[in-house]
């Protein structure tokens, strides 16, 4: 059983060529036009950044080694202050426990 047709493909009908008709021209007058790099005084193009932001490798090694160098520098100093306030804690804890331990002792001994 063959049906015809949809009231939307009867409607819609020859819209997509036609839309790649469009765009086919739209992209022949693109390439009409001309580039824009032609476009704009010759002192801006002299000035314009170039296409490396970073230097070459052989360059950047000093600083990468630095830079590497002072966080890790940072990261014992943290660790050496962390092991130095739990050596402190437990100084304290001992200190503590030790006067505990003495008082006791001394009341017995009375």
């Amino acid at each position: 059983m063959a049906t015809g047709p949809t009231d939307w493909e009867n409607q819609n009908r020859g819209k997509a060529a036609s839309a790649f008709d469009k765009a086919r021209q739209i992209q022949q007058e693109k390439q009409k036009e001309p580039p824009q790099a032609q476009r704009g005084s010759e002192q801006v193009k002299q000035s314009a950044p170039g296409m490396q932001p970073k230097p070459p490798s052989h360059v950047r090694g000093g600083p990468d080694r630095q830079a590497h160098g002072e966080r890790m520098a940072k990261d014992d100093k943290g660790a050496k202050l962390d092991r130095a306030r739990e050596l402190k804690e437990a100084a304290i804890e001992r200190r503590g426990s030790e006067n505990s331990h003495e008082k006791g002792r001394g009341d017995k001994e009375r």
